[in-house]
């Protein structure tokens, strides 16, 4: 389902999961973290810094996410790499933001 819902909305975007260089995943735990590797096929390397979070500062809910996102930027991605923001919510409901870096 997430490997689906990934593709389309980057293909939406014309792009694929290889034009992607940051995956900002909320950690809502290692098992979420590992489904979102296994689907996408990530990489543990993607989901190093959610995995930081997680073990930092536990499950916060919806706002972990942004706690992700901060210690992205603080990380200096490259000019033009691309990141996608993945967030999990109640009921099952996923969102996703594509994020270019200038």
């Amino acid at each position: 389902m997430a490997r689906t819902f990934v593709h389309e909305f980057l293909a939406s975007n014309n792009l694929t999961k290889d034009d992607i260089t940051h995956f900002i995943a909320h950690p809502g735990g290692k098992k979420v973290l590992m489904a979102y590797e296994a689907a996408l096929r990530f990489d543990s390397s993607k989901t190093a810094i959610s995995r930081e979070v997680l073990r930092n500062h536990g499950n916060m809910s919806s706002p972990t996410i942004l706690y992700v996102l901060k210690q992205f930027m603080e990380s200096s991605p490259e000019p033009g790499e691309y990141g996608l923001m993945a967030a999990l919510g109640p009921g099952f409901c996923g969102e996703l933001l594509l994020l270019k870096w200038d």
